[in-house]
């Protein structure tokens, strides 16, 4: 009886001394399988909080195996614009995809595929880097995920075979993320609400100014972001458009002023940007408000209009930060 006792002893120590076979770290995220045709290798973002859902967005590297084509693509919840931007680390940011137009079209891919041109490139960066930033956008609003890349160069070795991929050396270590390290600022300037942020993608400035009807469903939006200024009308009910053009009419009158015309695609069917920023945003200046005239959807296509007025004073004082981001226009 007391050998039986000891062994057991034994037994359960030992299987409590940790195996060598056990894998070093547990931090990789990445999925790796192999079917006939093809090896692929996945991995999911954080959950970017879409407003009508919150998903990740998923990372895909694949090689067919019959032709050892490379292949690299995100898989986004939600319709896009036809471009995206990815940083690895701190490095400088880089566009991919064919600009399109900025109007939802039924016909238009949620996967955000890099050029097989570029594949390599994307994929050898995948390998070297810790971190992955990737934005895209969607009715106006820029969505960023986030990609921890840590523990890929244990599980590829099934995708570098298949692809013939050479050897690369281990990521270094990722500088600061300065994006991370600033905490948002939000000022109220009248009834203009100015949100200061910085940029994920280059690390500057990123402002946001939004002056709002009554209720919030109706904005009129100024942003500089990257350097770049745009302006336009943010409706939280969907806008009609004309069948043929996908265009949407939109007035806009200053102060009781002659009205202005504008027909433009309207982003993800809510958005409108103005084509000539520069213009809009100066004639915005000295004045109280802001009347515009939009048609809401309907089923049936009612074609019925809605005149909103929006309260646009003190826009010369909420526009400084603005013009400082964004100088030169």
């Amino acid at each position: 009886m007391r050998v039986v006792a000891v062994l057991s002893i034994l037994v359960v120590v030992v299987s409590a001394i940790p195996s060598r076979s056990a894998p070093v770290s547990a931090r990789s995220k990445w999925k790796v399988e192999k079917s006939a045709g093809r090896v692929v290798a996945r991995l999911e973002s954080n959950v970017v909080n879409y407003g009508a859902a919150d998903n990740p967005v998923v990372l895909t590297l694949a090689c067919s195996l019959d032709d050892r084509r490379l292949q690299a693509y995100f898989a986004s919840p939600m319709k896009t614009m036809g471009t995206f931007t990815v940083r690895f680390d701190g490095e400088p940011a880089v566009e991919h995809g064919a600009p399109g137009d900025r109007f939802w079209d039924p016909v238009e891919s949620s996967q955000l595929r890099v050029a097989d041109a570029k594949a390599t490139d994307f994929v050898r960066d995948v390998r070297t880097h810790r971190r992955l930033l990737l934005r895209h956008e969607f009715s106006g609003r820029f969505y960023d995920a986030s990609f921890d890349l840590a523990g890929l160069a244990g599980v590829i070795a099934p995708l570098r075979q298949a692809c013939d991929l050479p050897e690369v050396s281990p990521p270094t270590p990722a500088p600061p993320d300065a994006a991370a390290s600033r905490a948002p600022k939000e000022t109220r300037v009248g009834n203009w609400v100015v949100k200061e942020t910085v940029s994920k993608i280059d690390d500057k400035p990123r402002i946001l100014m939004t002056a709002s009807d009554k209720v919030g469903n109706l904005n009129v939006v100024i942003r500089c972001q990257e350097g770049t200024l745009e302006a336009y009308l943010y409706s939280g009910a969907i806008l009609d458009s004309d069948r043929q053009t996908q265009r949407t009419t939109v007035t806009v009158a200053l102060d009781g002023g002659e009205p202005s015309t504008y027909r433009e695609s309207a982003s993800g069917s809510q958005a409108v940007f103005f084509p000539d920023t520069a213009a809009f945003v100066r004639s915005l200046s000295n004045h109280r408000s802001i009347r515009i005239t939009t048609t809401p959807y309907t089923p049936r296509r009612t074609m019925a209009v809605r005149t909103t007025d929006i309260d646009i004073a003190d826009f010369d004082k909420a526009f400084a930060p603005v013009a400082a981001a964004c100088p030169g226009h």
